[in-house]
């Protein structure tokens, strides 16, 4: 998935005095004008993504691959469903999302704060997490 962050403009926070390589790397990247330097910007994605779907079409590869977002754009333009996700009313129930915070999610598609399953260091343990999402969602 493209990272599309940028609006941070901090590195994220951790407890202590010594300063992990990988947030002096955010400490970087952080803070420019157009956010950090992993992050794409949404016209450069589509960019990417039309390119993509051109040489796949192109090269003939659609025949025995499946390039998404390419496939379920299609099918929804001629009127079919999608089991991708995004182009779908059903969100995966395997898939947690842990924002920097410590909050755990389910679904990043889902509504917030109902999607919320709690924060990580309040939650007993991998059963609690894993039972989480039949609480709120059907999916």
């Amino acid at each position: 998935m493209p990272c599309f962050d940028t609006a941070v403009q901090q590195p994220a926070m951790v407890p202590g005095r010594r300063l992990p390589v990988s947030r002096q790397l955010q400490q970087a990247a952080a803070g420019t004008e157009d956010g950090p330097a992993g992050a794409i910007r949404p016209e450069h994605n589509a960019e990417f993504v039309l390119t993509a779907t051109a040489r796949w079409i192109e090269a003939g590869h659609f025949t025995r691959l499946k390039l998404e977002p390419a496939v379920s754009t299609i099918r929804r333009l001629r009127g079919l469903a999608s089991g991708f996700c995004h182009f779908s009313d059903l969100k995966y129930d395997h898939v947690f999302t842990l924002y920097p915070d410590g909050q755990l999610g389910s679904c990043d598609e889902l509504p917030w704060p109902q999607a919320q399953l709690g924060y990580l260091d309040q939650l007993a343990g991998e059963s609690e997490i894993v039972a989480a999402p039949s609480v709120g969602f059907p999916c």
